[in-house]
């Protein structure tokens, strides 16, 4: 079953508007991951960031904006990892567009 945006959308408007919570993003990297956090951290929540940092496109983009987020770093409310989600068995996936809650969940 995978879930439509307005429901993503209502998950993370209330991240944002409740208390600061500890939140895990994947492709820390990337666009998405980068702005995400960003405004995750001004919000004062704590952020796991983790990206495999791959070369689907320019790595020291990516790396910039990891340099970029260094504020939050010292501040306690980023931390990065880099790895790859693939080799870990998961049950529910929250990805930055959707929600997908695998079959034998629902």
């Amino acid at each position: 079953m995978v879930y439509q945006n307005d429901i993503g959308t209502n998950i993370l408007a209330s991240i944002l508007m409740d208390h600061p919570k500890t939140i895990l993003v994947t492709g820390a990297a990337g666009f998405i991951g980068f702005h995400l956090i960003t405004a995750l951290c001004k919000k004062g929540n704590k952020v796991i960031g983790i990206d495999n940092l791959n070369d689907y496109y320019d790595v020291y983009l990516k790396e910039d904006r990891l340099k970029q987020l260094y504020e939050f770093t010292q501040s306690g409310l980023f931390e990065f990892h880099k790895l790859d989600i693939l080799y870990f068995s998961l049950s529910i996936y929250f990805l930055l567009f959707d929600l997908f809650i695998p079959n034998c969940l629902q």
